[in-house]
């Protein structure tokens, strides 16, 4: 079971994905889903940082996790446009301008998450695989070398070029992972500005707010997705930079 699930996650992750995208969930599900994904990212970091070899199922976990945050970010932007989102600020309340510190938290967290993951994980990962794909026929040939040589045997041969094709898979996928981050976090980007844009002027012209009420309104719950889905994304893009960093002399093993 845990192997066919393992093997045909990527579609199961679409559809679950799809699921919480364009079904209408209550708020109060969607959060308990942002928690348990923080949760998850942080376990997930804990038990890289913490084994000596390379976690091979490292790039699938984390489009996982990013395919449903896209989701849930989808789901919760939908419910702040149709203003049905229960945690708001009341227009009559005296914090006429807490909308302007809501978008400066906002912002600064967008900003520093895209620039977080373009300078350490994605430029890290496309190092590493640029190099793991350079050195693969060096490395296949000193195996080649050694067992004509006699130094190994043929299925020692075999075995370590087995090994270096991982790392070649490992290091391409774990690349392509960290491109899925970058582009999650600019996603998560748009779905903001969508949030506020739209939310207030469906508050204007649906429901009557003046620009600042709605701004107001919506302001709040688009700054906690925004909270909650940069605190994942960049906890995996440091799941990502930590595995590049700690690997076992990455520049003289490629």
């Amino acid at each position: 079971m845990f192997k066919f699930l393992l093997t045909h996650l990527i579609p199961i992750t679409c559809i679950f994905a799809a699921v919480l995208a364009f079904l209408k969930i209550p708020e109060i599900i969607l959060g308990i889903l942002y928690i348990l994904i923080w949760g998850l990212c942080m376990f997930l970091k804990y038990t890289v940082s913490n084994r000596k070899e390379k976690t091979l199922a490292l790039p699938l976990i984390i489009f996982f996790l990013s395919q449903i945050l896209i989701a849930i970010g989808t789901a919760y932007t939908r419910l702040i446009l149709l203003f049905e989102m229960r945690i708001r600020m009341n227009p009559e309340s005296g914090f006429k301008f807490m909308y302007l510190i809501n978008i400066i938290i906002s912002g600064a967290l967008l900003i520093l998450a895209n620039l977080f993951i373009k300078k350490n994980a994605a430029n890290t990962s496309k190092i590493a695989a640029r190099f793991a794909l350079d050195s693969m026929n060096q490395r296949l040939f000193e195996v080649d070398t050694n067992f004509n040589s006699g130094a190994i045997t043929e299925e020692v041969a075999s075995i370590q070029k087995e090994e270096i094709r991982k790392d070649i898979d490992f290091y391409s996928t774990l690349d392509g992972s960290a491109r899925f981050l970058a582009g999650t976090i600019k996603f998560q980007t748009c779905l903001y500005v969508i949030a506020i844009v739209g939310g207030c002027l469906y508050g204007v012209f649906k429901n009557g707010y003046s620009i600042q009420d709605a701004l107001n309104i919506v302001c709040l719950p688009a700054m906690l997705s925004t909270i909650c889905s940069t605190m994942s994304i960049t906890t995996l893009a440091s799941c990502v930079s930590y595995t590049l960093m700690e690997d076992d002399n990455p520049n003289q093993k490629f």
